[in-house]
Protein backbone atom coordinates (compact mmCIF):
# COMPACT_ATOMS: atom_id res chain seq x y z
CA UNK A 1 0.00 0.00 0.00
CA UNK A 2 0.98 3.38 -0.16
CA UNK A 3 2.77 4.95 2.65
CA UNK A 4 0.37 7.68 4.20
CA UNK A 5 1.11 10.48 6.80
CA UNK A 6 0.59 10.01 10.16
CA UNK A 7 -1.96 12.48 11.59
CA UNK A 8 -1.02 13.59 15.17
CA UNK A 9 -2.68 12.14 18.13
CA UNK A 10 -4.99 14.69 19.97
CA UNK A 11 -4.00 15.42 23.64
CA UNK A 12 -6.89 16.43 26.61
CA UNK A 13 -5.44 18.76 29.05
CA UNK A 14 -5.00 16.57 32.44
CA UNK A 15 -7.30 17.35 34.91
CA UNK A 16 -6.29 18.04 38.85
CA UNK A 17 -5.07 15.72 40.59
CA UNK A 18 -8.51 15.99 42.56
CA UNK A 19 -10.68 15.33 39.86
CA UNK A 20 -8.48 12.36 38.85
CA UNK A 21 -10.13 8.55 38.95
CA UNK A 22 -7.99 5.79 38.79
CA UNK A 23 -8.34 3.71 34.97
CA UNK A 24 -10.05 0.76 35.41
CA UNK A 25 -7.86 -1.68 33.97
CA UNK A 26 -10.58 -3.66 32.23
CA UNK A 27 -11.18 -0.45 29.72
CA UNK A 28 -7.39 0.17 29.45
CA UNK A 29 -7.06 -3.78 27.38
CA UNK A 30 -10.54 -2.99 25.96
CA UNK A 31 -8.79 0.35 24.14
CA UNK A 32 -5.85 -1.51 23.66
CA UNK A 33 -7.06 -4.83 22.32
CA UNK A 34 -9.16 -2.42 19.82
CA UNK A 35 -6.43 -0.56 18.52
CA UNK A 36 -4.22 -3.65 18.50
CA UNK A 37 -6.47 -5.46 16.43
CA UNK A 38 -7.21 -2.18 14.24
CA UNK A 39 -3.47 -2.39 13.29
CA UNK A 40 -3.24 -5.90 12.68
CA UNK A 41 -6.47 -5.98 9.93
CA UNK A 42 -4.68 -2.92 8.45
CA UNK A 43 -1.82 -5.36 7.93
CA UNK A 44 -3.39 -7.69 6.63
CA UNK A 45 -5.34 -5.39 4.26
CA UNK A 46 -1.64 -4.04 2.97
CA UNK A 47 -0.54 -8.10 2.80
CA UNK A 48 -3.99 -8.64 0.53
CA UNK A 49 -2.72 -5.55 -1.40
CA UNK A 50 0.89 -6.84 -1.84
CA UNK A 51 -0.12 -10.24 -3.35
CA UNK A 52 -2.89 -8.77 -5.86
CA UNK A 53 -5.99 -10.68 -3.61
CA UNK A 54 -8.22 -7.31 -4.09
CA UNK A 55 -11.70 -9.01 -2.63
CA UNK A 56 -9.82 -10.01 0.85
CA UNK A 57 -8.21 -6.53 1.05
CA UNK A 58 -11.70 -4.89 0.32
CA UNK A 59 -13.17 -7.49 2.66
CA UNK A 60 -10.99 -6.09 5.47
CA UNK A 61 -10.75 -2.40 4.59
CA UNK A 62 -14.91 -2.04 4.80
CA UNK A 63 -13.98 -3.82 7.98
CA UNK A 64 -11.90 -0.57 9.17
CA UNK A 65 -14.06 1.75 7.95
CA UNK A 66 -16.91 0.19 9.90
CA UNK A 67 -14.82 0.47 13.13
CA UNK A 68 -13.49 3.99 12.59
CA UNK A 69 -15.68 5.61 10.05
CA UNK A 70 -14.29 8.89 10.72
CA UNK A 71 -10.58 7.91 10.16
CA UNK A 72 -9.61 9.32 6.62
CA UNK A 73 -6.55 7.28 5.48
CA UNK A 74 -8.90 3.86 5.81
CA UNK A 75 -11.35 5.39 2.93
CA UNK A 76 -7.90 6.21 1.29
CA UNK A 77 -6.67 2.68 1.26
CA UNK A 78 -9.53 1.02 0.26
CA UNK A 79 -9.84 3.71 -2.56
CA UNK A 80 -5.98 2.49 -3.72
CA UNK A 81 -7.49 -1.16 -3.66
CA UNK A 82 -10.66 -0.15 -5.66
CA UNK A 83 -7.98 2.09 -7.96
CA UNK A 84 -5.58 -1.19 -8.57
CA UNK A 85 -8.92 -3.55 -9.05
CA UNK A 86 -9.97 -0.88 -12.30
CA UNK A 87 -13.21 -0.04 -10.52
CA UNK A 88 -12.70 3.42 -10.57
CA UNK A 89 -15.68 5.09 -9.65
CA UNK A 90 -15.69 3.67 -6.40
CA UNK A 91 -12.00 4.03 -5.87
CA UNK A 92 -13.21 8.26 -6.51
CA UNK A 93 -16.00 7.83 -4.38
CA UNK A 94 -13.68 6.68 -1.17
CA UNK A 95 -10.94 9.32 -2.03
CA UNK A 96 -13.10 12.00 -2.07
CA UNK A 97 -14.19 10.62 1.55
CA UNK A 98 -11.36 10.77 2.70
CA UNK A 99 -10.58 14.13 1.41
CA UNK A 100 -13.84 15.27 2.82
CA UNK A 101 -12.49 13.99 6.18
CA UNK A 102 -8.98 15.03 5.95
CA UNK A 103 -7.59 17.84 3.40
CA UNK A 104 -4.04 17.02 4.55
CA UNK A 105 -3.42 13.91 3.22
CA UNK A 106 -1.08 14.70 0.12
CA UNK A 107 -0.87 11.10 -0.64
CA UNK A 108 -4.92 10.92 -1.02
CA UNK A 109 -4.61 13.91 -3.60
CA UNK A 110 -2.56 12.11 -5.66
CA UNK A 111 -3.92 8.90 -5.74
CA UNK A 112 -7.46 11.11 -6.37
CA UNK A 113 -5.48 12.74 -9.18
CA UNK A 114 -4.46 9.46 -10.86
CA UNK A 115 -7.55 8.18 -10.86
CA UNK A 116 -9.04 11.36 -12.44
CA UNK A 117 -6.10 10.60 -15.26
CA UNK A 118 -7.66 7.32 -15.44
CA UNK A 119 -11.03 8.26 -15.83
CA UNK A 120 -9.93 10.93 -18.31
CA UNK A 121 -10.21 14.51 -16.43
CA UNK A 122 -6.68 15.75 -16.73
CA UNK A 123 -7.37 19.00 -15.52
CA UNK A 124 -8.72 17.62 -12.08
CA UNK A 125 -5.78 15.30 -12.07
CA UNK A 126 -3.06 18.50 -12.93
CA UNK A 127 -4.83 20.40 -9.75
CA UNK A 128 -4.82 17.14 -7.57
CA UNK A 129 -1.28 16.78 -8.79
CA UNK A 130 -0.69 20.57 -7.66
CA UNK A 131 -2.14 20.23 -4.29
CA UNK A 132 -0.39 17.12 -2.76
CA UNK A 133 2.87 18.75 -4.05
CA UNK A 134 1.87 21.66 -2.12
CA UNK A 135 0.73 19.98 0.77
CA UNK A 136 3.94 18.06 0.58
CA UNK A 137 7.37 19.37 -1.57
CA UNK A 138 9.09 15.73 -0.99
CA UNK A 139 5.74 13.34 -2.77
CA UNK A 140 8.15 12.76 -5.43
CA UNK A 141 5.86 10.46 -6.45
CA UNK A 142 3.33 13.53 -7.47
CA UNK A 143 5.98 15.03 -8.76
CA UNK A 144 6.50 12.12 -11.58
CA UNK A 145 2.84 11.94 -11.93
CA UNK A 146 2.43 15.42 -12.62
CA UNK A 147 5.20 15.50 -15.19
CA UNK A 148 4.11 12.64 -17.27
CA UNK A 149 0.80 14.11 -17.11
CA UNK A 150 1.82 17.16 -18.67
CA UNK A 151 4.07 15.33 -21.32
CA UNK A 152 1.30 13.69 -22.46
CA UNK A 153 -0.08 16.84 -23.14
CA UNK A 154 3.02 17.72 -24.60
CA UNK A 155 4.34 20.51 -22.35
CA UNK A 156 7.12 19.05 -22.09
CA UNK A 157 9.48 21.61 -20.53
CA UNK A 158 7.48 22.14 -17.94
CA UNK A 159 7.60 18.06 -17.63
CA UNK A 160 11.35 18.81 -17.81
CA UNK A 161 11.42 21.05 -15.04
CA UNK A 162 9.16 19.56 -12.48
CA UNK A 163 11.37 16.47 -12.97
CA UNK A 164 14.62 18.32 -12.82
CA UNK A 165 13.19 19.51 -9.29
CA UNK A 166 12.41 15.50 -8.17
CA UNK A 167 16.25 14.85 -9.02
CA UNK A 168 17.64 17.38 -5.89
CA UNK A 169 15.39 15.42 -3.44
CA UNK A 170 17.66 12.07 -4.52
CA UNK A 171 14.31 10.13 -4.22
CA UNK A 172 13.07 7.40 -6.45
CA UNK A 173 15.93 8.42 -8.26
CA UNK A 174 15.78 5.49 -10.69
CA UNK A 175 12.24 6.63 -11.75
CA UNK A 176 13.16 9.96 -12.18
CA UNK A 177 16.01 9.21 -14.37
CA UNK A 178 13.66 7.10 -16.52
CA UNK A 179 10.94 9.70 -16.91
CA UNK A 180 13.53 12.29 -18.17
CA UNK A 181 14.21 9.71 -20.76
CA UNK A 182 10.84 9.03 -22.07
CA UNK A 183 10.36 13.04 -22.13
CA UNK A 184 13.78 13.90 -23.94
CA UNK A 185 12.87 10.98 -25.90
CA UNK A 186 9.29 12.21 -26.85
CA UNK A 187 10.50 16.06 -27.15
CA UNK A 188 13.51 14.30 -30.17
CA UNK A 189 16.45 15.13 -28.10
CA UNK A 190 17.68 11.29 -28.60
CA UNK A 191 21.00 11.55 -27.04
CA UNK A 192 19.62 13.50 -23.77
CA UNK A 193 17.38 10.19 -23.59
CA UNK A 194 19.65 7.76 -23.90
CA UNK A 195 21.60 9.45 -21.25
CA UNK A 196 18.80 9.67 -18.96
CA UNK A 197 17.92 5.89 -19.99
CA UNK A 198 21.55 4.41 -19.36
CA UNK A 199 21.51 6.17 -15.61
CA UNK A 200 17.93 4.59 -15.06
CA UNK A 201 19.52 1.37 -15.75
CA UNK A 202 22.23 1.75 -13.57
CA UNK A 203 20.32 2.89 -10.45
CA UNK A 204 18.40 -0.80 -10.70
CA UNK A 205 21.41 -2.29 -11.12
CA UNK A 206 23.14 -0.81 -8.47
CA UNK A 207 19.82 -1.82 -6.07
CA UNK A 208 19.84 -4.88 -7.52
CA UNK A 209 16.42 -5.25 -6.67
CA UNK A 210 13.42 -7.70 -8.39
CA UNK A 211 10.57 -5.72 -6.90
CA UNK A 212 11.30 -2.77 -9.95
CA UNK A 213 11.33 -5.54 -12.76
CA UNK A 214 8.36 -4.11 -14.81
CA UNK A 215 10.58 -0.25 -14.69
CA UNK A 216 13.40 -2.52 -16.52
CA UNK A 217 10.82 -3.81 -18.95
CA UNK A 218 9.70 -0.37 -19.28
CA UNK A 219 13.04 1.11 -19.72
CA UNK A 220 14.12 -1.66 -21.99
CA UNK A 221 11.22 -1.18 -24.34
CA UNK A 222 11.55 2.45 -24.97
CA UNK A 223 15.41 1.68 -25.33
CA UNK A 224 14.36 -0.65 -27.99
CA UNK A 225 12.04 2.19 -29.62
CA UNK A 226 14.56 4.78 -29.90
CA UNK A 227 17.37 2.27 -31.46
CA UNK A 228 14.86 1.03 -34.36
CA UNK A 229 13.54 4.68 -34.83
CA UNK A 230 17.19 6.27 -35.23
Amino acid sequence: MNIYRINSVSTVKPAPLSAKKRANPEDLTGRFADRFSTEVLNRMAASAVAHRQFEQALTILNQLVARCPREARYYCNRGLVYFQAGQFLEALADFNQAIGLSQHLDQTFNNRANCYAALGHIEAAIADYAQAIDLNPFNIKARINLAVTLRELERYDEALDLLDEALVFNQLSKHVYAQLGRTYHLRGDWNAAIAYYQQALDALQAENSGSDQPLQRQLLGWWRQLTQAS
